[in-house]
């Protein structure tokens, strides 16, 4: 059986908490992503979306991007799976969401996503 260690990449694009917010709109822009994990002291502890900033744009929330940071917009975290979790449990997973971060302890190794699994059928 395929594990997640197998096909998840890195390393692992992130954000710390204290970050600007600008910081992860570059990431962004430069990896062609949406989303990242927040990640402090080597533990995952959120994550932030284009979708959450945009969203505070249209609202008006948003105005002087130097004066946020992540924290301010950070969402709850990825879910985590082992290194050794099967594939099929990570394509249940990803059916709800968008991203699994693959975990060794308490510290992110890799992620994986959609994008992933149809690479890997390809």
């Amino acid at each position: 059986k395929i594990k997640a260690a197998q096909i998840m990449h890195t390393p692992v694009l992130s954000v710390q908490p204290q970050d600007a917010i600008t910081r992860a709109v570059d990431i962004f822009e430069k990896n062609n992503i949406s989303q990242l994990p927040v990640i402090e002291r080597g533990i995952p502890v959120g994550c932030i979306s284009e979708a959450v900033i945009v969203k505070a744009i249209e609202q008006q929330r948003l105005h002087k991007t130097h004066l946020f940071t992540v924290r301010d917009f950070m969402e709850s975290g990825f879910p985590t799976v082992p290194p050794d979790m099967d594939v099929e449990t990570v394509i249940n997973i990803l059916q709800q969401n968008h991203a699994v971060l693959v975990v060794e302890g308490k510290t992110a190794r890799g992620v994986i996503t959609k994008h992933d699994l149809i690479s890997l059928i390809l």
